[in-house]
């Protein structure tokens, strides 16, 4: 048997990026919040700990001038209500998370209905489904764990966005 190690190993780049930042954001600012956890890896998460940082499941309960958005990316709403806050925000949304966020918006400002199914509760879904403009005039619908939100901006066609879906042009 032949064992075969990859050349490179470790963390992809969005989530290496993530912790470049808010380790950047605690050299700056120790007492430093994370709305949730900004990767999933709790190892990660306790290295960060151990430097100051602490995590807030919403704004409110924010109580340091600067916030890290984790990897898994926010609603526009959740950023404009930080800067009404005045907090500093530290936006580690992953590449290929704001890839899906900006998709959701074109497809629903071009009249597509968007849809989007993942955990209720997690905050990429929450983002996504908040550039998508799921709020007024959407209707929301909660299946279990899952959510799927369809914005009512168009009966006819529908677009289904996957976090990691790359279209063809992106491949370009």
């Amino acid at each position: 048997m032949q064992i075969v190690r990859p050349r490179h190993t470790g963390f992809c780049f969005g989530v290496r990026d993530a912790l470049a930042l808010t380790d950047a954001a605690l050299d700056r600012d120790p007492g430093t919040v994370a709305l949730g956890q900004v990767v999933h890896n709790a190892r990660a998460l306790k290295a960060l700990e151990s430097r100051g940082l602490s995590q807030a499941a919403s704004l409110a309960e924010v109580r340091s001038a600067q916030v890290v958005v984790t990897a898994h990316g926010a609603t526009p709403e959740l950023f404009q209500e930080a800067a009404a806050m005045g907090l500093q925000v530290v936006d580690t949304t992953c590449p290929l998370v704001q890839r899906v966020q900006r998709h959701a918006r074109e497809l629903s400002q071009a009249g597509l209905a968007v849809v989007v199914v993942g955990h209720a509760q997690h905050s990429e879904v929450q983002g996504v489904v908040g550039w998508a403009g799921a709020g007024a005039g959407s209707a929301l619908a909660r299946l279990g764990p899952l959510v799927l939100a369809v914005a009512a901006a168009a009966l006819l066609a529908a677009a289904i966005v996957l976090a990691g879906r790359i279209d063809k042009k992106d491949q370009d």
